[in-house]
């Protein structure tokens, strides 16, 4: 049984992690936002540094799990076969598709949601990182490379073309 002050500690995590996850207490049909770190200490009234804190203690101990490491395989495998990137909520429809959720929805995308975003972020301490997040205006990208980050849907005029290349790998 743990004493009162470690339980205190998680529930001051939880509610970090749960709405960095994209958790909702009422979900909504809307797809799960992932927001920036930025983002919570307004929404939760805490300071940057020690959502950093919480959120690079969430990061170890998603590293070490064997499940989000199949996953992370999968996103990186998935990501090589659409071209390197991906905007968030559309990893999150394949993953929901490939390997499923024994829920409802709204639930089902929640959770299809917040492992996705628990995989990207375990990622964040690979020693060799796979793949990378990157926001533009309210997107979220995945991107195999950080080279592809202005490929896709904003693509410059110096950006390199990934219609027709082959993935890396």
């Amino acid at each position: 049984m743990r004493n009162d002050g470690r339980r205190r500690t998680d529930d001051n995590h939880l509610l970090l992690l749960h709405p960095f996850l994209g958790w909702q207490e009422k979900a909504n049909e809307e797809p799960p936002i992932w927001p920036s770190q930025s983002d919570l200490t307004q929404d939760c009234d805490v300071t940057r540094q020690r959502i950093g804190q919480v959120i690079n203690g969430a990061r170890e101990r998603w590293a070490k799990s064997e499940p989000l490491a199949g996953l992370r395989g999968t996103i990186a495998e998935v990501l090589r076969a659409r071209g390197g990137v991906m905007v968030h909520h559309e990893l999150i429809a394949y993953v929901l598709a490939a390997r499923g959720v024994l829920a409802e929805e709204p639930q089902r995308s929640q959770l299809a949601s917040a492992a996705v975003r628990a995989a990207v972020e375990a990622e964040h301490i690979s020693e060799a990182p796979r793949f990378d997040e990157f926001r533009s205006g309210k997107k979220i990208f995945v991107a195999l490379d950080s080279e592809l980050r202005p490929a896709y849907p904003f693509r410059s005029p110096t950006a390199p073309s990934i219609r027709g290349s082959r993935p890396p790998g």
